[in-house]
């Protein structure tokens, strides 16, 4: 069953391919494409199947539907023109059109197109009713409160008319008055008077106090102040309504979070077993509860947890892999390094060789071990175990370069390049030590591919023209940023950053036609830096015809404003002074 965005079931509307929902929103019929679609995935032994007679007035049944799904589609309730311009024969069955009244002699023929779109404040208010209606039906919703709450600020600039109408309503008592008081409620809150709101839901509760909409609002407005406490004691008891699930489920995440707020961790737990259960004892669910313990460095709770948790694991290896890493990391943060990693070596054992969780295991034992202080031997370790894949030998080649075995790193990384040429973050850790050991010539072919692999990071250039010119080879660092120069079109960081390149390297005419051709787009940035360079040459007057062109408009505050700090900027104060005055 379709729905509405206010989440109302749809159901047929009267005009031909729509649907409409109780909120009175209406909504276009799929579209031919949608249907053409569903057909294309028909299996082919029944599309043979149409060959015969039956499946020829399917067909045909068929592309009748099309027809009318596609005039639907193009139905449009604004009155602007069809999409399509092609011409349709008129049907069979339709009434005969009245003629059209003649023009007046010597009028010009009329090309405009009828229009019945509502005018936009007409529109405003029969949205504004639309929703008031649903409110009426469904007091205190929240999507057609929310949209109330837009509609009136964009029509009135406030929300003060809308608390009226509420107010009125409330003051009037019985029932319609309980149900507007739930709304105003909302109202209030969205105007801002989160006082008078709490004494709105307060006042619902006094007379209904099974309501649970009521209690959900003012807890929240309660929890927004700071008042944990007040916000449990009042959320609580909707737990004992028939509540839709997914209403529940928000329940008790928000009773855990203010639980654990107020360190009351025993609330939480039970809280968070409901929750389990509501989950069917989903793992991720049960899960949570430790990671919102380690997120609030509440380590040793968050053992006792993981424990748990590893234990309903047992027979399980989908999930006993990552409740053990879990498990792994709250020791380690708790300085209980062997055992974390035991838990770790575990975790290792029951995830499988190519998980990529396996490679997260690993990580958090790097961690361990380093806060051991027992690095060498996890060395060891993976050296006996060899490793399998990308990810693992870049992991090993770190761990040399931290234990010192400059070569062995450069070995591992250049082990696993070989297997992932295309990896950036490999290739630059090969040229990291490259450079270390001096050897240019490499360090040149590797910024070479790295600016083939990714042509559009100008860092790669830079680092590439940097090393030619370390070599001495300054007609080939130039052409690598000639090249780079012409990539680079229309990303005006990037040749911004080649100015100043430029400029470093000695290439102070490159530079300056670079940054003339930048300030045509009248940049005030590239404006300002290009008097910068005239005023630094001497050419104040050419400075001043430059910066002066940051103000296109005389009216415009904020470029008057960016020209005469340039004048302070630069010791002009009687020009500053006239500008900004």
């Amino acid at each position: 069953m379709e729905r509405c965005q206010s989440g109302e079931k749809l159901a047929v509307a009267g005009r031909p391919g729509h649907l409409a929902c109780s909120c009175g929103d209406a909504l276009a019929a799929p579209s031919l494409a949608t249907y053409s679609s569903s057909v294309a995935r028909l299996p082919s032994a029944r599309v043979r199947s149409t060959r015969t007679l039956g499946g020829w007035l399917v067909l045909a049944a068929l592309g009748a539907t099309l027809a009318s799904a596609a005039r639907a589609d193009d139905f449009n309730p604004e009155g602007r023109r069809r999409r399509t311009t092609e011409k349709r024969p008129p049907a069979k069955t339709s009434a005969p059109r009245a003629p059209r009244p003649a023009a007046a002699p010597g009028a010009a023929p009329s090309t405009a197109a009828p229009s019945t779109a509502a005018p936009p404040e007409a529109s405003q208010n029969a949205l504004i009713e639309r929703y008031l209606a649903i409110l009426d039906q469904d007091p205190g919703a929240d999507f057609p409160l929310e949209r109330l709450a837009q509609l009136y600020r964009q029509r009135d600039g406030n929300l003060d008319a809308l608390t009226r109408r509420f107010e009125e309503l409330a003051a009037r008592g019985g029932e319609a008055g309980r149900r507007a008081a739930l709304t105003l409620g909302g109202v209030y809150a969205r105007a801002g008077d989160k006082a008078r709101a709490e004494s709105s839901y307060e006042a619902v509760l006094r007379d209904e106090p099974g309501s649970t909409l009521a209690a959900r609002e003012l807890s929240e407005l309660l929890a927004e102040r700071g008042d944990k406490a007040g916000a449990r004691a009042r959320l609580e008891p909707t737990l004992k309504a028939k509540l839709p699930d997914v209403v529940r489920e928000q329940t008790l995440r928000s009773l855990v979070t203010w639980s654990l707020d107020m360190n009351d961790l025993e609330g939480a737990r039970r809280h968070h077993a409901a929750l389990v259960t509501l989950s069917r004892g989903s793992y991720f669910v049960r899960a949570e509860l430790g990671r919102q313990l380690m997120e609030r460095r509440m380590f040793a709770a968050a053992e006792a947890e993981y424990r748990s948790l590893v234990e309903a694991a047992r027979g399980d290896s989908r999930t006993l892999g990552p409740a053990l890493r879990d498990l792994g990391q709250a020791l380690s943060a708790l300085g209980k390094h062997d055992e974390a990693l035991r838990a770790l070596e575990q975790a290792e054992r029951h995830v499988g060789k190519e998980s990529g969780l396996r490679l997260e295991v690993l990580k958090l034992s790097v961690d361990a071990y380093r806060a051991a202080e027992r690095l060498p031997e996890l060395v060891a370790r993976l050296e006996k175990l060899g490793a399998r894949d990308t990810d693992q030998l870049v992991l090993l080649g770190g761990l040399y370069e931290e234990t010192g075995q400059v070569d062995k790193a450069r070995r591992a990384y250049e082990t696993a390049l070989a297997r992932n040429p295309s990896s950036i973050e490999v290739r630059l850790k090969v040229v990291q030590l490259l450079e270390l050991s001096g050897e240019l010539e490499q360090v040149i072919a590797h910024y070479e591919k790295l600016t083939r692999i990714a042509p559009q990071n100008p860092d790669f250039a830079f680092r590439l023209a940097e090393a030619r010119l370390a070599r001495g080879d300054r007609a080939e660092a130039l052409r690598v940023l000639t090249e780079l120069e012409a990539r680079a079109r229309g990303d005006e960081e990037a040749l911004a950053a080649l100015v100043d390149f430029y400029e470093r390297v000695g290439e102070s005419d490159r530079a300056m036609a670079l940054l003339t051709r930048l300030a045509r787009g009248d940049s005030a940035r590239h404006l300002v830096e290009l008097g910068d360079r005239h005023f630094a040459r001497g050419e104040t007057e050419q400075a001043m015809k430059i910066w002066q062109r940051i103000v296109k408009d005389p009216s415009d505050a904020q470029a008057l404003h960016t020209l005469g700090e340039v004048y302070l900027d630069y010791d002009m104060p009687d020009q500053a002074i006239a500008t900004l005055g």
